[in-house]
């Protein structure tokens, strides 16, 4: 079925390109995934790979932002035409009236509607998760025909303007796909935290930096997930983002940070997080120095302290909280009873937290005193943490073992 859309012509390169906004239930029902475009059976396996739908992330994470979200917006997509030789570009510069004069012609010459047959194949090259996301918000049916559970429709999506790039394919169209997906930069982890409204956890770190002055928001920066040694910063959005997401899921709460849960529920939980912060802040030496003056007057004592301590490092402040949480929730005393909250801290204050100290080579330092990372090591550290602190750590989860064979060396005593 023939169809016309308003457009804007333009060319970028070699490529003359036809911007147009399609009803959403068109291009549910116009595109089609890029596995159907032309060369397909040509690419390699590396290529095929990169332009492979994750039909999980479809169907539990963007079809549940079109469905839910009332803010809901995407990008452009960018698409392919096969079978172009009759898709036409009408201009209205003829159309334009002569008394607004050759400003007005001028901006109307890429100005005009394009005329698709409906035999054309368009092709998302771009945005193929984008589209898959449409088509499955409005029909209900994942991309491979399956009735989606629990879905939830939301019949206003349908009349949604999608923005689409429109360019007649070529040989040569599948170089634009590796070079858009090969040099377009994602953004970063601390990006996404500052901007996502959805994620409950991420608004709650937000809120946290000037709560109730225990940390300031110039305590916290947003770029990337360590700190150098000229940082004045006590921590990262990243890392405070990660402790808190720990402290939710050690208190047996799931969360959704996909989909925002109303005040309420986000009131609960941020009480829950802060209640942690608000003991560590208040109790841990190390901690309580480096945040004491969070002016620039006290930034040089916040470099030495990150310099010379672990837990002021990103990687040893996710070790400390998830060993706080361990010892609070997960792990016993070796007598059997309980870690109180002061019982925790006084041992945490014990510790010998340099970076030199030869106890954490291999499990949070390397060689020169460089931070090491992973999952791994992150949970080795936390139970390294617990068992200074006396704790009983069960013989099935094979502690000593795993510490002896990443530290090189034997498994320190307690703190007394």
């Amino acid at each position: 079925m023939a169809s016309v859309y308003s457009c804007i012509k333009g060319k970028f390169g070699p490529w003359e390109y036809f911007h147009i906004t399609m009803p959403a239930a068109d291009v549910a029902t116009k595109l089609m995934i890029p596995k159907d475009m032309p060369g397909w059976e040509d690419l390699t396996l590396e290529e095929k790979f990169q332009r492979k739908l994750n039909k999980n992330r479809v169907n539990n994470q963007i079809v549940r932002y079109l469905t839910d979200n009332k803010f809901r917006f995407f990008g452009s997509l960018l698409v392919t035409v096969k079978n172009h030789t009759k898709m036409e570009f009408s201009e209205v510069k003829g159309f334009v009236n002569k008394d607004l004069g050759p400003l007005y012609k001028n901006a109307s010459e890429n100005m005009g509607f394009l005329h698709l047959t409906g035999k054309e194949m368009l092709i998302p090259i771009d945005g193929q998760h984008r589209y898959a996301a449409i088509k499955t918000a409005i029909t209900g049916k994942s991309i491979d025909d399956k009735e989606l559970k629990d879905f939830k429709s939301n019949p206003s999506i349908e009349a949604d303007d999608v923005s689409l790039i429109l360019i007649r394919h070529k040989d040569e169209t599948r170089n634009i796909f590796n070079k858009v997906n090969r040099y377009a930069k994602p953004t970063s982890k601390g990006d996404n935290l500052i901007t996502d409204d959805d994620d409950v956890v991420a608004i709650i770190s937000r809120e946290m930096c000037d709560y109730e002055e225990m940390l300031k928001s110039r305590m916290v920066t947003i770029e990337g997930t360590t700190l150098s040694s000229k940082s004045p910063e006590f921590t990262t959005l990243s890392t405070l983002y990660d402790n808190n997401l720990d402290i939710l899921k050690e208190n047996d709460h799931d969360v959704d940070t996909t989909q925002f849960p109303g005040e309420k529920e986000k009131g609960f939980l941020k009480s829950e997080i802060t209640k942690v912060w608000s003991i560590l802040f208040k109790k841990v030496d190390l901690w309580k120095d480096a945040l004491k003056d969070q002016t620039e007057d006290g930034d040089d004592t916040r470099r030495e302290l990150r310099e010379a301590y672990t837990i002021l490092k990103p990687f040893g402040q996710r070790a400390l909280v998830k060993a706080y949480l361990y010892l609070k929730l997960k792990y016993k005393k070796r007598d059997g009873s309980s870690f109180s909250d002061n019982d925790i801290c006084t041992k945490f204050n014990k510790i010998d937290w340099k970076l030199e100290n030869e106890m954490w080579r291999g499990v949070m330092t390397k060689a020169g005193d460089k931070i090491e990372s992973g999952k791994d090591n992150l949970q080795l550290a936390s139970k390294l943490i617990c068992h200074l602190c006396g704790a009983k750590i069960p013989e099935n989860e094979n502690f000593r073992e795993k510490f002896e064979k990443k530290s090189g060396g034997n498994l320190p005593k307690t703190i007394s």
